[in-house]
């Protein structure tokens, strides 16, 4: 229960190159991320507002995704998107930047912000470290 209280600054830590392994809490939420119910939500909640367009019935309480920026950043919403529903090996940090994106009201994606530095950083950080959060070797 105290995780899901401490969820935005768990992630704000785990975004920041945190080690799961330093807390029961930040491992709980790594796992959490890591979850493919997880990166599936995080997906469609970047893609639905481009998908669904303006089609949805009866308006949302709080703020929309900037549907027009979500379009002109195609290139960098789709891979981003993908990359999460692959059911490949993530490092938490690109998950937990992703989940800041959504989860942030005043930032890129729904208020101010370079939305394309967002998702290209978030999809980049998805490949930084193997599956167990060791940084990976150059070859």
């Amino acid at each position: 229960m105290r995780t899901r209280w401490r969820r935005k600054q768990l992630d704000e830590a785990l975004s920041a190159g945190a080690d799961p392994r330093a807390s029961a809490e930040l491992s709980l939420r790594a796992s959490q991320l890591r979850s493919e119910p997880e990166r599936a939500r995080l997906a469609n909640t970047l893609v639905d507002p481009v998908v669904a367009g303006g089609a949805r019935g009866l308006p949302g309480i709080g703020p929309r995704p900037r549907r027009a920026a979500l379009k002109r950043n195609l290139n960098e919403l789709v891979p981003l998107a993908e990359r999460l529903c692959d059911g490949r090996a993530i490092d938490v940090r690109g998950v937990a930047m992703t989940a800041r994106l959504v989860s942030d009201t005043e930032g890129p994606l729904y208020r101010k912000g370079d939305l394309r530095h967002a998702l290209r950083t978030a999809r980049m950080a998805l490949d930084e470290r193997n599956a167990d959060g060791w940084q990976r070797r150059a070859a």
